[in-house]
C-alpha cells in the first residue's frame, strides 16, 4: 500500500505537470493560431510570453500570502481561479480576450509551484525531502516537453479542444488538495512582518541573489533552445532525419536526472555540483549551434538537457537550505519568479534577436558558472557554521 507521502507527492507531481505545461502548450502551434486569429505570429507569441510574465509576477503575491496564511487555503484559492479561467478559455473568443484570459490564467497558475515546494520543505520527513524536490524538478522540466506535445497533438487553430484536458486535470487536483495537510503554524504566520521588510531581508542575502541569477539564465536557455530550433533550425535537423518532436522524445530520459544525482551532490557538495552542471550546459549549448547537421548534435543536446535537469533540484535545495522558515515561501517564490521569467524571455527573445541569441545565453551560463563556484563555497560554508 502506498504511504501518505507517496500519494501526496504523486498528486503534487501530477499537478505540477498540468499547471506548468500551460506555459508551453501554445509554442509549437503559433502559426496555426495566427491564421485562426488573423494576427501576426509575433502577436500570437504574446499568448505564451504574457502568460509567463503574469505567472512569474504571481509568485511574488502567492508566496508571501502563504507565509502569512494557510498554504493549503491559498493553494485551493489559486487553483480554483485557474480552473475558472481555463473554463472561459475553452470557448471561442476574440484574440484580445484570449490574451487577457491567458494573463489571468498565468497569475492564478503561479499559486501552485512555490507553495508546493514550501509544503515539501515544511511537511515532508527529512528522509523524503530531497527525493520529493527531485520529482518536482523533473515534473517542471517534463512540462516543457509535454506541453508542446499536447499542443501539437490537440490544437487545431483554437483552444476549444485543448483546454478541457486541463480542466479535467485541475478538477482532479482540487479534489486531492482538500485532503492536503494544513500547516500547524498559521497563527504564528499572522505575526510575520510585512512584505517589503521581508523582501529587503532576502535581497540582502547575496547567496540567495546568486541562486536567482542562475535560475534566470537556466530555464531561459532551455526554452530558448527549443524556440530557436523550431524557428530557424528545423530544416537543418531534417537533413539528419530528425525533427523537434523526435528531439523532445529522446530528451525525456534526461529529465529524470534529478532522481539520480543525489550521490553526486553528497560527494561534491551542492555548490560544486551546480558549477559543473552550468559549465557542461554552457559548453553543450554552444556546441549544438556549431554542430547542426552533424551526427554529434543529438549527443550534445542530450548532455545539455541532462545538465539543466540536474541543476534545477540543486538550486531548489539550496534555497530551502539558506532561507529562514518565516520567509521560505517568499524565498522560493523569488526563485520560481526568476526561473519562469527566464523561461518567458526564452520563448520571446529568439523571435526578436534571432538565432545568435543562443550563443549569448551560452556565454551567460558560462559566466554565471565561473562566478558561482568561489562565491558559494564561502557563503554556504558560512551559513552552515552560523
Amino acid at each position: 500500500m502506498l504511504s501518505k507521502w507517496t500519494c501526496l507527492l504523486m498528486l503534487l507531481v501530477f499537478t505540477a505537470v498540468s499547471v506548468v505545461s500551460q506555459l508551453y502548450v501554445l509554442l509549437p502551434v503559433a502559426e496555426e493560431l495566427a491564421n485562426n486569429f488573423h494576427q501576426p505570429v509575433s502577436k500570437v507569441i504574446l499568448l505564451t510570453s504574457f502568460f509567463g510574465f503574469a505567472y512569474a509576477a504571481g509568485f511574488l503575491v502567492w508566496g508571501p500570502l502563504s507565509d502569512r496564511y494557510s498554504r493549503k487555503h491559498i493553494m485551493l484559492a489559486g487553483m480554483s481561479g485557474l480552473l475558472i479561467f481555463t473554463v472561459l478559455l475553452s470557448f471561442t473568443l476574440p484574440f484580445y480576450w484570449v490574451l487577457l484570459l491567458r494573463i489571468a490564467q498565468g497569475f492564478m497558475a503561479a499559486s501552485f509551484p512555490p507553495l508546493a515546494l514550501a509544503l515539501i520543505a515544511e511537511r515532508f520527513p527529512n528522509t523524503k525531502k530531497m527525493n520529493a524536490i527531485a520529482w518536482m524538478s523533473t515534473a517542471f522540466l517534463l512540462s516543457a516537453l509535454i506541453g508542446p506535445w499536447i499542443g501539437n497533438a490537440v490544437i487545431d487553430g483554437t483552444l476549444t479542444r485543448v483546454m478541457p484536458i486541463f480542466i479535467i486535470c485541475y478538477v482532479f487536483s482540487l479534489i486531492g488538495f482538500i485532503w492536503l495537510p494544513d500547516s500547524s503554524t498559521t497563527t504564528a504566520r499572522s505575526k510575520i512582518p510585512a512584505f517589503l521588510p521581508r523582501l529587503r531581508a532576502i535581497l540582502a542575502m547575496p547567496e540567495l541573489l546568486k541562486v536567482y541569477l542562475v535560475a534566470l539564465v537556466l530555464l531561459g536557455s532551455f526554452v530558448a533552445l527549443y524556440t530557436t530550433i523550431s524557428l530557424y533550425y528545423s530544416s537543418a535537423l531534417q537533413t539528419q532525419g530528425w525533427d523537434i518532436a523526435k528531439l523532445r522524445i529522446v530528451a525525456v530520459p534526461c529529465m529524470f536526472m534529478p532522481l539520480i544525482i543525489g550521490r553526486v551532490l553528497g560527494k561534491l557538495g551542492v555548490p560544486v555540483s551546480i558549477f559543473l552542471f552550468l559549465i557542461i550546459a554552457a559548453t553543450m549549448l554552444a556546441l549544438q549551434v556549431f554542430s547542426l547537421g552533424n551526427q554529434f548534435f543529438v549527443v550534445y543536446h542530450l548532455l545539455f538537457v541532462a545538465a539543466i535537469a540536474s541543476a534545477v533540484p540543486s538550486l531548489i535545495a539550496l534555497v530551502n537550505q539558506l532561507s529562514p522558515p518565516e520567509n521560505r515561501g517568499l524565498a522560493v517564490s523569488l526563485y520560481t519568479f526568476s526561473l519562469f521569467i527566464g523561461a518567458s524571455l526564452g520563448a520571446w527573445l529568439p523571435v526578436l534577436l534571432g538565432e545568435q541569441f543562443i550563443l549569448y545565453l551560452a556565454g551567460a551560463l558560462f559566466l554565471v558558472g565561473l562566478l558561482y563556484l568561489p562565491f558559494f563555497n564561502r557563503q554556504v560554508k558560512e551559513k552552515k557554521h552560523a
